[in-house]
């Protein structure tokens, strides 16, 4: 698995994925001279990861990237598009 971040992607997400679980979290930011859990991740960063200690989680997202931080509103984005688009677009999707 590759140690850089994608779209998507939070300090929690690339901690799970590249040690198979959150409780790394406090030592990858450590190693990774953070300030905070919440800071966000450029693409393309690279992450120094620490040890690995479920390795079967690990393994499952080698192919499944998380992305968790673009959560889309599909409400707010059925609004906007209903005033950019009027009568172009369904009003329920």
């Amino acid at each position: 698995m590759s140690n850089k971040t994608q779209r998507g992607q939070s300090f929690f997400n690339k901690v799970v994925a590249l040690t198979g679980s959150v409780d790394n979290a406090f030592e990858m930011l450590i190693a990774n001279k953070k300030t905070s859990f919440t800071d966000t991740l450029q693409i393309g960063s690279e992450l120094k990861s620490s040890t690995i200690t479920n390795k079967s989680v690990v393994d499952y997202l080698v192919d499944r990237q998380p992305a968790t931080s673009n959560v889309v509103d599909f409400a707010a984005s059925r609004e906007k598009l209903q005033h950019a688009l009027p009568g172009l677009i369904p009003y329920s999707f």
